[in-house]
């Protein structure tokens, strides 16, 4: 369980990668000699959704290095 959740914050951080890297791209194929003919409103609908699964993901991965660490198993009725 433990394994399938810290896979799935990587690809969620690998996601929010991507859409952060196709943002850059974007906006350096739109300078023009300096003048960025970028729209702030449609980047912005790129980037916030990329750093908030760049921010999630790491979240899920870190939580699930906690959990590790408090990670009990019941004990047998034989032992003490």
């Amino acid at each position: 369980m433990n394994t399938v959740l810290r896979l799935s914050g990587s690809g969620v951080v690998i996601d929010g990668v991507g859409f952060d890297i196709h943002t850059m791209l974007y906006a350096a194929g739109a300078t023009v000699l300096g003048v960025q003919l970028v729209d702030p409103v449609s980047m912005m609908r790129v980037a916030i959704p990329s750093v908030t699964l760049m921010l999630a993901g790491a979240e899920i991965v870190f939580a699930c290095f906690l959990l590790g660490f408090i990670d009990v198993r019941s004990r047998g009725a034989t032992e003490s």
